[in-house]
């Protein structure tokens, strides 16, 4: 979805979450929490709120992902959380 130039000099393109889920090989249940835990930039828009990611925002987010040659990617610490439905 092009909408023009932005403010910024770029062209503004905004991509569902379907669409960031394609293009990085991950659920979309993935991008909601990178979403919400605020490792991926993104924005609502319209009435219902939906999720919009500025193409320009997800280059960056891989960018971020990426490691030298040879190193190991480092991972987030895992929230250790009960789940609800399950008794330990």
């Amino acid at each position: 979805m092009q909408t023009g130039n932005h403010s910024t000099g770029y062209d503004l393109e905004l991509l569902t979450v379907s669409e960031v889920a394609s293009c990085l090989k991950v659920s979309r249940s993935l991008v909601y929490h990178l979403v919400e835990s605020g490792r991926l930039s993104a924005c609502r828009v319209g009435r219902g709120g939906a999720i919009r990611v500025a193409k320009h925002d997800l280059l960056l987010y891989v960018d971020a992902c990426r490691t030298k040659t040879g190193e190991p990617a480092v991972q987030p610490p895992r929230r250790h959380t009960k789940l609800k439905h399950l008794r330990m």
